[in-house]
């Protein structure tokens, strides 16, 4: 069932009527027929994600020289071994991809970030290069080795480009990103929300980001195992 394992990582992506796409990181824990699954439930902020019955979703397998692309049907939840356990059905034939993109991992982290732009010879640059640029804060609800998600109070465009300063455990980490989607919350405290995705980043810098998001997968399901929760930042 092309090379799909068992322990391979996914993204599930969940789309609701009217909703932004939710994105949950996962494992694939049994192969139980030649178009179903069985995965681990997905978590955010250390809470089980209800996956209902019936409810359609995307698979993004990875593997060691791509990813599949999966549409699938959830078929149920069940607990086993004190785990929970979601079974998916696939309803399309698994699309070979190239691995652009990369598991994404909801969190809240601290960002600093400034606006640059393009300059004529391509590359962007800062402002007024030279001196020193604004710096702007914000949190990021989620974080990938292919971008991430953040909540600010300054208000920029779709298709802006910024650099950001990422602090993961001790590790501090630049990357120049571009902002594909913008929401707008009035009554938030955070009125902001981008997606971003990296179009600078250095090879080692991207490692970083993926060893962090599996690293605190990881941790979840080590707490999982031993009965334990993490607290639900707000």
């Amino acid at each position: 069932m092309h090379n799909i394992k068992i322990g391979d990582r996914l993204e599930i992506r969940i789309k609701r009527e009217g909703e932004v796409p939710k994105i949950y990181v996962s494992q694939i824990v049994d192969i139980t027929t030649d178009n179903a699954v069985t995965i681990y439930t997905p978590t955010s902020y250390g809470k089980e994600v209800v996956l209902q019955k019936s409810m359609p979703c995307t698979l993004l397998i990875f593997q060691e020289d791509g990813m599949l692309n999966i549409s699938a049907v959830v078929m149920g939840t069940f607990s086993k071994d004190s785990h929970s356990l979601t079974k998916v059905m696939f309803t399309s034939k698994p699309e070979k991809m190239q691995r652009r993109e990369f598991f994404r991992f909801d969190c809240t982290l601290p960002i600093r970030f400034s606006l640059i732009h393009a300059s004529a010879a391509g590359p962007a640059v800062e402002p007024n290069e030279g001196s020193q640029p604004k710096l702007f804060e914000g949190i990021i609800k989620d974080i990938g080795g292919g971008g991430l998600r953040f909540v600010t109070n300054s208000e920029m465009d779709n298709g802006d480009n910024v650099k950001c300063l990422l602090l993961l455990e001790r590790d501090y980490i630049v990357v120049i990103g571009k902002i594909l989607q913008k929401h707008s919350f009035p009554k938030s405290p955070y009125k902001f929300q981008y997606r971003v995705i990296f179009i600078g980043i250095l090879p080692e810098e991207k490692d970083k980001i993926v060893q962090y998001v599996f690293n605190q997968q990881r941790k979840f399901l080590l707490r999982q195992r031993r009965g334990l929760t993490a607290e639900d930042p707000q």
